[in-house]
């Protein structure tokens, strides 16, 4: 949030031991983030309104809770899954439950839908 430094600047920060360096994708379009990686648990607003938008409903077949009443969750637990788009899904509480409970596991197919 800086914007832009000099390369002597940037040289100094590269090299301070005490530097923290973060992993962030970010939509060429809209100059958003999409992807914080393994850094961070909590996906940002505006990665999660992405998310919300993108599925409408519990992902949870055929739940039809609305997503703005779900949690967001890792497909891929974090910090073994990045927390990404193409990592989260909003799934209702009871659905985000039976999720973690033994014999369940959950998938993003290639056309986005859940399984």
């Amino acid at each position: 949030g800086y914007g832009p430094i000099t390369a002597a600047a940037a040289r100094q920060l590269a090299t301070d031991p005490t530097s923290t360096w973060r992993r962030l994708i970010t939509d060429p379009i809209f100059d958003q983030i999409i992807d914080y990686g393994t850094t961070r648990y909590r996906p940002p607003q505006h990665l999660t309104d992405l998310v919300i938008t993108r599925e409408g409903t519990c992902t949870y077949p055929p739940c039809n809770r609305p997503a703005r009443n779900c949690e967001l969750d890792h497909l891929t637990p974090y910090p073994h899954g990045p927390t990404s788009s193409t990592n989260l899904n909003p799934e209702c509480k009871p659905h985000h439950l039976t999720k973690h409970q033994p014999g369940w596991t959950v998938q993003r197919n290639p056309n986005g839908t859940t399984t």
